[in-house]
């Protein structure tokens, strides 16, 4: 029995934001979170909020850790893309060299970066030493969906209500889902090489 990925979510719910919003608090965001299998390398929290006030800089944000303490991170924002993918439809969120690609609703989506980032370590981080050199990085990643997504406030009827009713809606970000995939892909450093899957 095949499983509707989409959980009964229009498709075009996946689609970005086109053109900028009225509202300039209003954002749009996609992120991952990317965990290799074998545990030799992760991708937390890689995202790009779109705010209306920014339109034309999104904010980006990166994380690449690595089991020895190795750390790539980037915090900042940059020129925005187009929203349009090559169907015409706006399917790409992206800034600067970060691209978050909608495939198929509900199926698959890509991330790819090209770009710089400081080289950092976990260490240094907890010391609270966020500089480091900036060094060029480079990674691509297919998602591709593993079950339906999970909305936020859908598991307890409280919760809906006092996302809808309440500030804290407004601050979660309103109607939001979330959703489990696998993912396979790839990082490039300064001659390093590190193919994963998750």
């Amino acid at each position: 029995m095949a499983i509707d990925l989409s959980g009964g979510i229009d498709p075009s719910r996946e689609y970005v934001l086109a053109d900028r919003p009225q509202d300039p608090e209003m954002r749009d965001s996609v992120s991952f979170w990317v965990v290799d299998d074998r545990g030799e390398i992760g991708l937390p929290r890689i995202g790009i909020e779109a705010v209306g006030a920014n339109w034309d800089a999104h904010d980006i944000q990166l994380n690449v850790a690595f089991p020895d303490g190795r750390v790539y991170r980037l915090r900042g924002n940059g020129p925005s893309l187009p929203a349009q993918g090559p169907d015409g439809r706006a399917t790409v969120l992206g800034a600067g060299g970060l691209a978050f690609r909608c495939i198929e609703p509900f199926d698959t989506w890509t991330m790819t970066y090209d770009g710089p980032a400081v080289q950092t370590s976990s260490a240094d981080l907890v010391a609270g030493t966020k500089d480091g050199p900036s060094v060029d990085i480079s990674f691509h990643v297919e998602a591709k969906m593993a079950v339906p997504p999970w909305v936020q406030g859908a598991l307890q009827a409280d919760a809906d209500t006092q996302l809808r009713t309440s500030s804290i809606g407004a601050m979660m970000g309103g109607p939001r889902y979330e959703q489990l995939f696998t993912a396979t892909g790839e990082f490039r450093t300064a001659g390093e090489r590190h193919e994963f899957t998750g």
